[in-house]
Order: structure tokens, then sequence, then C-alpha cells
């Protein structure tokens, strides 16, 4: 009978052992899904903003491309005009 009894006792803190770290995996889990859930929103907002800032560069090089390409073009036709 003190067998059976310290056997179950045993068996009895496993399960509340096993218990324990379940509850605190879980509230683990809950609190990296808070973190990637605000992770996330500050991710769409950096690739917004590294969109626009792509844009940006690229409309400014196609500017520089034309403007340069414009002068050369002129600088050309001049030249042959002389």
């Amino acid at each position: 009978m003190r067998r059976k009894h310290a056997e179950l006792s045993n068996t009895l803190d496993r399960l509340e052992g096993g218990l324990t770290k379940l509850i605190n995996t879980g509230s683990q889990v809950d609190d990296l899904k808070a973190k990637l859930a605000a992770q996330e929103v500050e991710l769409k907002q950096k690739n917004e903003d590294a969109d626009k800032l792509i844009q940006k560069v690229s409309n400014m090089a196609v500017h520089i491309w034309t403007h340069t390409h414009a002068r050369t073009h002129t600088c050309t036709r001049t030249h042959k005009l002389i």
C-alpha cells in the first residue's frame, strides 16, 4: 500500500511538473506572438519606407540620366555645327 502510494505521489509530481511546463510554454508562446505581431507592423512600415526611397532614387537617376543625355546630345549637335 505504501509502495503504491509512493508511485502515485511520484506520478502526480511528474504530472504537476509537466502541467507547469505546459502553462509556462503557453505563456511564452503568447508573448512571442505579441512580439511577432509588433515586428510585422514595423517590418511593413520599413518595407514601405524602403519602397518609397527606391522610387525616389530611381526618379533621381532617370532625371540625372535624362539631363546628362540631353546635354551630351546638345553638345554633340553644337560641335557638329561648329
